[in-house]
């Protein structure tokens, strides 16, 4: 996985903050829930921000569905482990 970031020691207080330059589908300001999707593939057209819990990759969708494929961008090595927490659309800062 070339030219993708590694983020160590992802914490729930924690942000990511996206270029609206790169990331040009996005409004700027904190990411909307619409904008984003769990688990590792897009539910509907407006889907950029792809997270995969599993491997704890985030994705770019360019088109929001997935009809041309993701790009991965960043892969946390490690976050938080209570109950129930992840990444979540709220982390997510587009500036």
């Amino acid at each position: 996985m070339a030219n993708v970031d590694k983020i160590i020691e992802f914490e729930e207080d924690d942000s990511i903050f996206l270029s609206s330059a790169i990331f040009r589908k996005l409004p700027v300001g904190q990411l909307s829930w619409n904008n984003f999707a769990e688990y590792g593939n897009a539910q509907d057209a407006d889907d950029y921000i792809v997270f995969d819990d599993d491997d704890k990759l985030i994705y770019y969708d360019p088109d929001g569905s997935g009809a041309t494929g993701k790009i991965v961008f960043a892969k946390i090595t490690r976050h938080w482990t209570d109950a129930g927490d992840r990444v979540s659309a709220s982390d997510f800062y587009v500036v």
